[in-house]
């Protein structure tokens, strides 16, 4: 039997652009390359004009390499309802790569930038093709970046309908937030298996609507680490966070958790901050965390940004991570990276990260937001050796790659078997 043609679709190329889920949609995709069963191609979408193909076509190979493909996207995108304003970019520059390729099937990874309007387009330019879709966000559902969080950025949402979305964004008609949820839905009714890489991520879109029988759960597949770097114990008091200098990843209630510990005497800790994008957030946000981190002194030291083959060297300084975010957070990818490393993790107690962090077992949930519980968690954690020992001993091995390639050449082929009408 000829091999299996899969196309996946990602937002990001990471070597242009890093992200966990630009991360996990490549190693796939050189997962399958490595397989005579398999022939894999990788189209990503990229804003960088630099990739721009001076010929009448978006599609260009980056580096030279046939497989890996370039789509330059020039802005001109619908955001709240996900779509592309030029529709000709579907119907005929991606129109001719389905058909020149004629994959069998189609793993969107993430249509951020790029849109939905591609799903229809590959049902309609091969209708026996099947469409695999790993939902790591969810941007289907909140306007809000899908992050799920009311406008003042402090209160939870635990529900999307017109009048509550229009109230987040009062420029946008409640006939609007409908219209986009049945746009939205219309394009992913087309979908064939749709993954998600948390049990709360997967119960979310239940709850909006997608078929149960056609969502499963998936985790992260992960390379596992050098043994060398799981040897060594750091300080007890070391703390990392990991992540983008974001409101929503909770930086200013670390910082003002570390200003109470100190008001009240207790300095055995210290915090280190790993991370970048402060630049692109709002003003407000970049001077208190810049005057909150002045107020932190010697306890909490931010450095900076960091590759992602060095997460492993940071993370052998941290007895601890810390993952303080105020939304959801789906899967988080850096709790996976800290098991990996062998660290337990203090986290908020919602979402994805309540879901893969157990209280007590392999780490500590504090209260979501909440600066005086976060300090409370940090003081128990960092006050027993034995304690954090117990915590390591009791983390789980992490799902690999190997496992996960496992299983998604098992879906692959069971689709190709199985033509969709």
């Amino acid at each position: 039997m000829s091999p299996i043609k899969i196309l996946f679709i990602s937002h990001g190329h990471p070597h242009i652009q890093m992200g966990g889920a630009e991360v996990h949609a490549y190693n796939l995709f050189k997962g399958f390359q490595e397989s005579p069963d398999f022939d894999p191609i990788f189209l990503a979408r990229t804003f960088s004009s630099g990739y721009a193909n001076p010929k009448s076509t978006p599609f260009r190979c980056f580096e030279s390499r046939p497989n890996e493909i370039l789509w330059y996207t020039s802005g001109h995108f619908d955001w709240l309802n996900k779509t592309m304003i030029d529709k000709e970019v579907y119907t005929y520059h991606f129109a001719r790569l389905l058909d020149a390729y004629q994959p069998d099937v189609v793993h969107i990874q993430h249509l951020d930038g790029i849109g939905l309007g591609l799903i229809r387009q590959i049902k309609k330019t091969l209708p026996d093709t099947a469409i695999v879709y790993t939902l790591h966000e969810l941007q289907a559902i909140c306007n809000a970046g899908g992050l799920m969080l009311r406008s003042d950025g402090k209160e939870l949402c635990y529900e999307d309908t017109p009048a509550r979305c229009h109230e987040c964004f009062p420029s946008i008609s409640p006939a609007s937030f409908l219209l986009r949820r049945r746009m939205i839905w219309e394009q992913l009714r087309y979908v064939d298996v749709f993954l998600a890489p948390s049990e709360f991520l997967r119960q979310r879109y239940v709850e909006w609507g997608v078929p149960e029988e056609k969502i499963r759960f998936e985790e992260y597949g992960r390379f596992p680490p050098q043994p060398s770097i799981l040897v060594a114990e750091p300080p007890l008091r070391e703390i990392g966070f990991f992540g983008q200098i974001a409101p929503h990843k909770g930086l200013l209630t670390l910082l003002d958790a570390a200003k109470i510990l100190r008001q009240a005497g207790f300095e055995d800790f210290h915090i280190s901050i790993n991370g970048t994008n402060l630049e692109q957030q709002r003003g407000d946000f970049q001077e208190a965390f810049r005057r909150g981190l002045e107020e932190c002194g010697d306890s909490v030291s931010f450095l900076g940004a960091y590759r992602n083959e060095d997460v492993g060297d940071r993370m052998r300084g941290s007895s601890w991570i810390l993952v303080p975010s105020v939304w959801w957070e789906n899967s988080p990818l850096v709790i996976q990276e800290a098991f990996m490393y062998r660290r337990p993790v203090l986290c908020s107690d919602i979402g994805g990260m309540a879901e893969k962090v157990r209280d007590g077992v392999d780490g500590y949930h504090f209260r979501v937001g909440d600066p005086s519980s976060l300090a409370q968690t940090i003081r128990q954690a960092v006050s027993s050796r034995d304690t954090w020992r117990s915590l390591q001993q009791q983390i789980r091995p992490i799902y690999t790659m190997a496992e996960t390639l496992e299983v998604h050449a098992a879906l692959y082929r069971s689709l190709r078997q199985a033509v969709p009408a």
